[in-house]
């Protein structure tokens, strides 16, 4: 829900430069240009690491809301993302039209409106992690069928040590706690390391 609600943010601030873009330039028939490939990565790093904080305590405030109602009000997450998709839109229905009603005042002109961009995943990004994620997926699957089949000892008994650690885990934490967990240390880890990596370095 997070990271959904981050992408509708992210689209509609890209709109808006996106129309002041296509607002001062004097061929609007020409496309705008594509996001890099790596730029959904860059984002999302960027959201981890706190470099916008603007951007990271928007995602941050979601995330958190987002479990309140589920744990204390009783929400699903069905509701909660149909409810946000649906306030997400009519946000940006009434910004594109609110927009484009303005300029016509101003300018008696219907104002260009951005389209979708194509390219988020480019062909060449595919081609080129396709054997590096093949390779990765044989190896996980070589190394679970070895501690399946009990080719070392050592490798087994800790699998099994973690899989125990972890039912013990799932008896004491809900998934839900759990997850939240994950949540707030995604977003507090890389702040905490940044400030201390050298005790945790020398630790």
């Amino acid at each position: 829900v997070a990271i959904s609600s981050a992408a509708w943010f992210f689209c509609l601030e890209t709109r808006a430069k996106l129309y002041c873009e296509m607002s001062t330039a004097t061929d609007f028939s020409a496309p705008p240009p594509s996001p890099g490939a790596g730029s959904i990565a860059h984002d999302v790093s960027g959201i981890l690491s706190w470099k916008n904080p603007i951007r990271t305590g928007v995602v941050f405030a979601i995330g958190n809301l987002f479990f309140y109602l589920v744990t204390f009000r009783g929400y699903s997450v069905i509701q909660l993302l149909s409810y946000i998709s649906l306030l997400l839109l009519t946000l940006s229905f009434v910004y594109v039209n609110g927009r484009d009603t303005i300029h016509f005042w101003q300018t008696h002109q219907s104002a260009p409106r951005a389209k979708s961009q194509q390219g988020f995943l480019p062909a060449e990004v595919i081609s080129t992690h396709a054997g590096l994620l093949a390779n990765s997926v044989n190896s996980a699957l070589n190394r679970l069928m070895d501690v399946a089949l009990v080719v070392e000892n050592g490798q087994t008994l800790k699998v099994m040590g973690i899989a125990l650690g972890f039912a013990i885990l799932g008896r004491l934490f809900s998934g839900l706690t759990l997850l939240y967990l994950a949540f707030l240390i995604a977003f507090t880890w890389a702040v905490v390391y940044e400030r201390e990596h050298e005790r945790i370095d020398h630790a």
